[in-house]
């Protein structure tokens, strides 16, 4: 008798959480009509390809538009993969600066992107989350860098949304002459994207 109370118990839970879930327009997930990323440094930035991988779950159209002001389009159709090459001039280059290298995509319907920086011996890849899943408190999860080489550092970028976005970072370790566990404040603009390198 008490297992089958637990699990009417459980099913009770489960289903309050459910509703409250969807009250507030359902779980947060990777689809969306609009996108804003941006490529971080790879190595060197030599030799480097970058791509963009688009799918959906019904056909639509959109655009990936760059940041010197340039478009590509492109459709999906249900069960296939778009790709659209990215010009590597869109890198991320700063050790521990603001530039303007965000990427915005748009759809007519909901879209999966994937992005993928690749280069010989090393190749990164990432899934984009749309902007309106996006919170405010984000936590990078990295690994110690090896030595003082640029192609072995830890990293993380941001990218602004928004106009007057305001940003705080604090670091965990000591890295670029920011001290660990002090925050700092940067203000970014729409398409602008700052980068730090351990």
């Amino acid at each position: 008798m008490k297992k089958f109370n637990k699990f009417y118990f459980l099913s009770f839970l489960a289903c309050l959480f459910l509703n409250g879930v969807f009250a507030q327009g359902g779980f947060p997930d990777n689809k969306g009509r609009e996108f804003w990323l941006v490529f971080n440094t790879n190595n060197d930035n030599f030799e480097v390809a970058l791509s963009l991988f688009i799918t959906g779950d019904v056909a639509t159209n959109g655009q990936v538009e760059f940041p010197d002001g340039s478009s590509q389009s492109f459709s999906v159709m249900p069960g296939s993969v778009s790709t659209v090459e990215v010009p590597s001039s869109f890198l991320s280059t700063l050790q521990d600066g603001i530039e303007s290298n965000g990427i915005r995509i748009t759809a007519g319907e909901e879209v999966t992107v994937y992005g993928l920086n690749q280069k010989t011996f090393t190749t990164d890849a990432f899934l984009a989350l749309p902007v309106d899943i996006l919170g405010t408190q984000y936590m990078v999860i990295s690994y110690n860098s090896l030595g003082s080489s640029i192609s072995t550092a830890s990293m993380l970028s941001v990218v602004a949304t928004e106009d007057n976005t305001q940003v705080t970072i604090v670091p965990s370790v000591s890295l670029s002459g920011r001290p660990a566990g002090v925050p700092y404040n940067l203000t970014l603009n729409q398409g602008e994207t700052y980068q730090l390198l351990a």
